[in-house]
């Protein structure tokens, strides 16, 4: 007589080969809606069983523990279940098991000293033994008591940013290490000066400090011969967040420092309509007579 698990079969769907026995059980499961349904369903139903088969193991574990209980070896209390591990109820309980050998132990006047000394030689090196590690604040040079930081407080923090800042806008380089790298809006734009002979002078990155609120700006080309700064807008500039921030910081440059601004955002620059209004303004001020290159980076504006 055959052995119907062993003998060989084939799936008439995806031909892989199975018993003669799994065969159907395959076919249901893999090829038919209501046999991947009902699979899907026992293994829910399995996985929750075997969930609450475990808890109810683990709740009589834990209720066989609770009838005898340990008991702390210093004052017989009993344990709980999280603490069965345990030989003591309470740190305190450890301590006084281990040390009640120690009562009526005398100290000789020779070992007293010699802690004295000891202590007083340890205070003597170290101005601030109470502290397991010392550090200063690199702004005020305050004692920092077992933090592994720069600065002590938030003022401090504040502060010391401030000053990072201020060296990098010195640099000319921006307070956001991010934006370093020059876009590819604003090497474009360079060449495009290069390509129409614009002669007008330039300069890239121009730092400008607004006196109310203390912020600084960075333009992307300013042009000190006609007093315009030309803005070469990002996607990021479209949302309404950028928006607002360059509407008050346009405003701000027109009204205190007579400078006019002429913002490109990225569609209108891959179109060519608002560089074309550009460049024949350049050739109204007589800027393109001639190839000049020159790059004035470094300089500053502050009010």
């Amino acid at each position: 007589m055959p052995n119907y698990t062993t003998f060989p079969c084939s799936c008439i769907v995806c031909k892989q080969p199975k018993t003669s026995r799994g065969i159907h059980s395959h076919y249901l499961i893999a090829h038919t809606e209501e046999g991947k349904l009902r699979n899907r369903k026992n293994r829910i139903a399995g996985g929750l069983l075997g969930t609450e088969i475990l808890k109810q193991k683990s709740q009589q574990i834990q209720n066989q523990y609770l009838e005898n209980p340990n008991k702390c070896k210093q004052c017989d209390t009993s344990l709980t279940y999280e603490q069965r591990h345990n030989k003591f109820c309470s740190t305190s309980c450890s301590a006084s098991f281990y040390n009640k050998d120690r009562k009526g132990v005398a100290i000789s006047e020779p070992v007293k000293q010699k802690i004295s000394a000891s202590v007083q030689k340890f205070n003597n090196e170290n101005p601030y033994p109470q502290y397991s590690k010392i550090s200063f604040c690199c702004v005020c040079n305050s004692v920092i008591q077992n933090k592994i930081v720069k600065t002590c407080s938030p003022e401090c923090k504040s502060a010391l940013l401030s000053n990072n800042m201020t060296e990098r806008i010195k640099q000319n380089r921006r307070s956001n290490y991010r934006r370093d790298k020059r876009s590819y809006l604003e090497e474009s734009f360079e060449t495009w000066l290069l390509d129409n002979n614009i002669s007008l002078k330039y300069e890239t990155e121009y730092t400008i400090k607004n006196h109310i609120t203390q912020k600084w700006y960075f333009v992307d080309f300013y042009f000190p011969e006609i007093n315009l700064i030309v803005e070469l807008d990002g996607k990021q500039h479209e949302k309404s967040k950028h928006k607002e921030a360059d509407k008050l910081r346009d405003e701000y440059i027109t009204t205190n420092l007579n400078l006019n601004v002429f913002r490109i955002s990225y569609d209108e620059y891959q179109a060519g309509s608002k560089v074309n209004q550009l460049l024949k303004l350049f050739k109204d001020t007589g800027g393109s007579t001639r190839i000049r290159t020159e790059n004035l980076q470094g300089k500053s504006l502050m009010l």
